[in-house]
């Protein structure tokens, strides 16, 4: 299976309102990886790593979401381009929604991170 496949209903997803250079799913994919990468696997939000939504999938739309990093657009009112996109675990992504700015959000992910922090050395 090559490491795509998972990745291809997000890009549907994403292909419905995007800019003229993600119309090519190898430029999506590739902006995924290099994303993930630049963000050390985390979400952009909260910092927690991408493998934590792993352990909280089975709570989220019966295993369907959470499984992987997803696209969240910073500003909901443009495409999904590489500028207007970050990834973002499941729990911030779905929490985010179109309430929050990216800006508002990162505030909220610090609090999030620390709450999470706190909860680890309990």
């Amino acid at each position: 299976m090559s490491k795509n496949e998972g990745l291809y209903s997000t890009y549907q997803r994403v292909k419905g309102n995007c800019c003229q250079e993600w119309e090519d799913s190898k430029t999506f994919y590739e902006w995924y990886w290099r994303t993930q990468e630049a963000q050390k696997s985390n979400c952009k939000y909260c910092s927690l790593p991408g493998d934590t939504s792993e352990h909280y999938k089975k709570h989220f739309r019966k295993g369907k979401r959470g499984v992987r990093l997803e696209v969240d657009r910073k500003d909901n009112t443009k495409p999904y381009s590489p500028e207007n996109c970050v990834l973002a675990c499941y729990p911030c992504n779905n929490a985010k929604s179109d309430v929050f700015s990216s800006q508002e959000f990162e505030v909220i992910g610090k609090i999030i991170r620390m709450i999470k922090m706190c909860k680890k050395t309990q």
